[in-house]
C-alpha cells in the first residue's frame, strides 16, 4: 500500500470518527431513585405530583388489603408475649406480672371485634347455605343482598350502642382494674371496629353490585 493511499484511509477514518462524535446521543432515562439520590429540584419538578399520587394510591391499596391483618397480628403478638412471659415468671420466679392477664384479655377481645371487618372484606365468614344452594341464582342474589342489608342495620345498631357506652364511661371516668386505664379508649376502639365493619360491608356490596351489572351488560351484549 502506497503512502498516499494510507493517508487517504486515515483521513476517511478520522472523518467518520469525528462525524460519529458529533451525532447527538439519546439521553439515558433517569429513574425516580436517581432523582431522590441527587436531590435535584429541577429533575423532580415535572413528575413530583405524579409520584406523590402513585405513592398515595399504593398506600391506600396496601391498607385495603392488609389493615385488619396487621392489627390482628399486633394483638396476637401481644397476647403471645405476655402469656409466655407471665407463665415463665410464675414457674421460675413464682411471681408473675399482675396486669398481664388484663392486657391479654383486652387483646383477645379486640381481636374478636377486628376479625369482623376482616371476614367481611374477604367473605370468609362461616355460613350454612345448604338450603340456599337449592334456590335459583336470582333468588340467591336477592337473599344475599337482604342478608347484607340486615348486617348493615345490625352493625349500625351496635355502633350506636358503643357510642352510648363510651360516653357513659367518659362521664363516670371508668378505669380498668389492673392497669387503671380509661375504659372509654377501649370502648372507642370497639366502636371503630364496628365502623370499619360498616365500611367494609358497603365496599363489598358496591363491588358485588358492580360485578352483577357488568355480567348483566355482557349477557345483554351477547343476546
Amino acid at each position: 500500500m502506497s503512502k498516499s493511499e494510507d493517508l487517504k484511509r486515515k483521513a476517511r477514518f478520522f472523518s467518520v470518527g469525528e462525524f460519529a462524535e458529533q451525532i447527538p446521543r439519546p439521553k439515558k432515562r433517569r429513574s425516580n431513585s436517581e432523582f431522590y439520590i441527587e436531590g435535584s429540584l429541577e429533575a423532580v419538578c415535572g413528575s413530583g405530583s405524579i409520584l406523590e399520587e402513585e405513592v398515595a394510591v399504593s398506600i391506600v391499596k396496601w391498607l385495603d388489603k392488609h389493615f385488619e391483618h396487621v392489627v390482628l397480628g399486633v394483638f396476637l403478638i401481644i397476647l403471645t408475649v405476655f402469656s409466655f412471659l407471665n407463665v415463665t415468671l410464675r414457674y421460675l420466679l413464682e411471681s408473675g406480672i399482675s396486669w398481664s392477664d388484663e392486657v391479654c384479655k383486652f387483646s383477645l377481645v379486640l381481636s374478636g371485634f377486628f376479625s369482623i371487618p376482616a371476614w367481611i372484606r374477604y367473605r370468609t365468614g362461616i355460613r350454612v347455605d345448604a338450603f340456599i344452594q337449592l334456590l335459583p341464582n336470582r333468588t340467591r342474589k336477592i337473599l344475599d343482598y337482604a342478608v347484607q342489608i340486615i348486617m348493615l342495620l345490625f352493625f349500625g345498631f351496635m355502633l350506636s350502642g358503643t357510642f352510648v357506652i363510651t360516653r357513659g364511661a367518659h362521664q363516670i371516668n371508668l378505669l380498668s382494674p389492673a392497669l387503671r386505664l380509661p375504659m372509654k379508649y377501649l370502648y372507642g376502639v370497639v366502636a371503630f371496629a364496628f365502623l370499619l365493619s360498616i365500611l367494609r360491608l358497603v365496599q363489598v356490596v358496591a363491588l358485588q353490585v358492580k360485578t352483577d351489572l357488568r355480567k348483566a351488560e355482557d349477557m345483554g351484549a351477547k343476546a
